[in-house]
């Protein structure tokens, strides 16, 4: 399984192999099934943004949940995003600070490309919900 999901970041990129994220999904959607926990973020972010298949927040939420949860990164942008904007969840500002600070912190090695790099981003994200609630940066 975890060549399914090694060969999903390929076509998700397009590195070596033409660029095609609907087969991306598909071996995302396998190796999740199979176990590989951090491809189980990834699938969640395609149900979170819609992208390859329609948006299914009821779906992505506990995707996201488990690939950030189990694995310490993978889906903890994307998840962080619903959760401060109110997205298949109640907005929970406080919830999101932590989880982008969580996605800061772990330096995003999985790094999708719809995120640019997730690390930077969950960094900014968090001080920008950290502002919003009055507090100051986890990192």
């Amino acid at each position: 399984m975890l060549d399914c999901a090694n060969l999903a970041t390929l076509y998700e990129n397009g590195a070596g192999v033409p660029k095609d994220e609907a087969k991306a999904f598909a071996l995302y959607q396998k190796a999740c099934t199979g176990g590989i926990v951090w491809a189980c973020g990834y699938e969640g972010a395609y149900y979170a943004t819609g992208r390859t298949v329609p948006v299914d927040y009821a779906r992505a939420v506990p995707l996201l949940t488990k690939g950030c949860d189990l694995n310490g990164d993978s889906g903890c942008y994307e998840l962080a995003a619903l959760y401060r904007d109110g997205h298949g969840v109640a907005v929970d500002l406080r919830r999101a600070r932590e989880l982008f600070a969580r996605a800061c912190r772990a330096g995003a090695p999985h790094g999708r490309n719809v995120r640019a790099s997730g690390h930077e981003r969950g960094c900014d994200e968090e001080r920008a919900v950290a502002a919003r609630i009055g507090g100051g940066s986890a990192k």
